[in-house]
């Protein structure tokens, strides 16, 4: 088994290549599904949501994914005057919380316009 990873871990730089030749046309088909707009192409929405990938643009408004425009390194640790995080404090308050049962009578689907966990605007992390 170890020599089979050994040829496999060899073949990605060659696969890496291949494979960047697929890469580019897609990309170049996904900005412009992304620009034209997910709302107008639901189709595409679909499919790509159901394979589980979403094409990002390098924006203010999206997740971060270039780490090379930064100027300071996100592991680095940072001085943010005038914030005090309280974590102790923070722990201390969330133990208080009891909304369970409330939680719980939330549905988990529902029709547009009403407020639901699985919707598609605000997702997990959101609407909790």
């Amino acid at each position: 088994m170890t020599m089979i990873r050994r040829l496999l871990k060899s073949l990605v730089p060659f696969a890496d290549i291949a494979l960047s030749v697929v890469v580019y046309p897609a990309a170049i088909f996904l900005k412009a599904i992304r620009n034209f707009g997910m709302d107008r192409l639901p189709a595409c929405r679909k499919a790509l949501m159901s394979i589980g990938v979403f094409p990002i643009q390098d924006h203010y408004y999206e997740p971060l994914f270039d780490a090379r425009k930064l100027r300071v390194p996100v592991s680095q640790e940072r001085s943010l005057p005038g914030i005090e995080f309280n974590a102790a404090e923070q722990i201390e308050l969330l133990e208080k919380f009891h909304f369970n049962e409330e939680l719980a009578g939330i549905p988990g689907g529902g029709p547009e316009g009403e407020f639901h966990f699985n919707n598609d605007r605000f997702e997990a992390g959101d609407a909790e």
